[in-house]
């Protein structure tokens, strides 16, 4: 029964990315978000391979597997950076920043799993798949952290849960949070066929999980990113970032400078328009 239902859940990602695959394809989205269509598709072959290897070459199948975790974690670091330069698309300047400070947390990312790999030495198993597993971790928190930073922006730059953005930020942040809380499980309980199997678990329902919450998301229609009618908080903080990185260029603030006066005009239509004592009149 537990072999039929490990089954399940390894062959039915398969099934919903072909089918997310074509639903991005039918609808233009794998230009808007061209890593997490790569990623989807990749997560189709990579079944296929691990299947066929699996079935007929069992003594490869140990290095197909680890190679294929590599080549997935190289491509959800690239979705994590997509998701992030989505979130601040509306500004120019808050990207820019952005962009330095995610560069700097991948060096510190990369570095931390390379302390935990030399700390891991005593750690049976070969180095590459220790390179690979402490790369993961780093990434999965790094996913943690674009996922509770996007919640917490949310109200301030347009965002909304309905957004196909925060939907491919949640789904990552919730395959994270299950494998870091599976970790620290295991850890604490000790490895043992029961918790080896609690942690596979965990994380092959938490991956199909994941690939449902992706094709609802992309399913559903997107509402536009609507505009604040006074200055948000992120536009004064993009205004003031543009103007510092670009010092000799107006070019950068112009945009936003024309958004608020457009916005002071909306705004005083309105008031004089529920203010007419004309309309008071009648």
């Amino acid at each position: 029964m537990l072999r039929a239902f490990y089954y399940m859940l390894w062959v039915t990602p398969a099934f919903v990315f072909t089918f997310l695959a074509m639903t991005m394809v039918r609808r233009g989205l794998r230009r808007q978000f061209p890593f997490f269509f790569s990623y989807t598709v990749f997560q189709v072959l990579l079944f296929l391979v691990q299947f066929a290897v699996y079935h007929n070459w069992r003594s490869l199948y140990f290095y197909e597997y680890w190679t294929g975790a590599a080549l997935s974690i190289g491509l959800s670091f690239a979705v994590i950076y997509e998701v992030f330069t989505e979130v601040f698309r509306p500004f120019e300047g808050l990207r820019d920043l952005g962009g330095v400070l995610f560069r700097w947390a991948t060096v510190v990312l990369i570095l931390a799993a390379a302390l935990i790999t030399l700390t891991a030495a005593n750690t049976p198993g070969p180095v590459s798949t220790r390179i690979v597993i402490a790369l993961e971790r780093s990434v999965r928190v790094m996913q943690c952290g674009i996922v509770l930073l996007m919640i917490l922006c949310a109200p301030y730059v347009g965002l909304r849960y309905r957004h196909r953005t925060f939907g491919v930020g949640l789904g990552f942040g919730i395959l994270a949070a299950v494998d870091l809380i599976a970790v620290g499980v295991v850890a604490r309980i000790g490895l043992s066929a029961t918790s080896s199997t609690f942690f596979n678990l965990a994380r092959m329902s938490a991956f199909n999980f994941a690939a449902v919450l992706w094709t609802v998301y992309f399913l559903r229609p997107e509402p536009a990113r609507q505009p604040a009618l006074q200055l948000a908080p992120s536009e004064r903080w993009d205004f003031a970032l543009s103007a510092a990185m670009h010092p000799q260029s107006a070019s950068p603030s112009l945009p936003l400078i024309m958004g608020v006066v457009d916005r002071a005009f909306e705004r005083a239509g309105h008031e004089g328009h529920s203010n007419d004592p004309r309309k008071a009149d009648k």
